[in-house]
């Protein structure tokens, strides 16, 4: 693996939550187009097995922009099921590298139990390594809109492992290949589970 994380790093230098208010700003451009290339420059270094998606929004500029990469054995879509992501927007000049599940197809009612459960179950069975584990009930201290505060509580609770970089303590290449690296290599053994706790997902 030897991905040109200068993509990253010019990202994180930028202020890309004021988009959001301001989506037409020419250095939105750029930083879409830095995005994407980003996103190619993931795909192209990695197993032809592994799909990578992106998104800085549909129709509007993102709370919390992402770069997806996943197995279709275990999440058929970018929504479902347990996938990486580089997930922008908790703050500016900082993203996070973390196993996610998806919450956009679970019923609201059920989401915190189904993530909460899923999450202890991972937990419990896979080594973490080098990232952190969120906690059961992670609830993170988001200043925003009642909109985004909402979306950060979903990804929050659906996140299982995760390290945080910042463009103040930005590693160098080998760190950032090693750790994702490490990740799909997690990624892998919650595969190889096959846990019959994932139907709970409805697809």
């Amino acid at each position: 693996m030897d991905i040109n994380w200068s993509y990253l790093k010019y990202l994180l230098q930028e202020e890309h939550q004021y988009f959001v208010k301001s989506p037409v700003d020419p250095a939105s451009s750029k930083w879409k187009k830095i995005f994407s290339l980003l996103a190619s420059e993931i795909w192209q270094n990695l197993d032809d097995k592994l799909n990578v998606d992106s998104s800085w929004g549909i129709g509007k500029w993102a709370y919390f922009p992402w770069i997806r990469i996943s197995y279709p054995e275990i999440g058929p879509s970018p929504t479902d099921g347990i996938f990486i992501d580089y997930l922008f927007g908790w703050e500016d000049h900082e993203v996070y590298l973390t196993l996610l599940q998806g919450v956009d197809s679970l019923p609201e009612s059920q989401q915190k139990m189904i993530l909460t459960e899923t999450k202890k179950l991972i937990q419990n069975k896979i080594p973490n390594g080098s990232f952190e584990k969120t906690r059961l009930f992670y609830e993170p201290n988001i200043v925003g809109t009642p909109a985004k505060k909402k979306r950060a509580q979903s990804y929050a609770a659906g996140m299982i492992f995760y390290k945080k970089y910042s463009i103040n303590s930005f590693p160098d290449d080998y760190q950032l290949n090693s750790d994702l690296q490490e990740m799909i290599d997690i990624y892998k053994k919650v595969i190889a589970l096959k846990l019959p706790e994932f139907n709970m997902w409805p697809y």
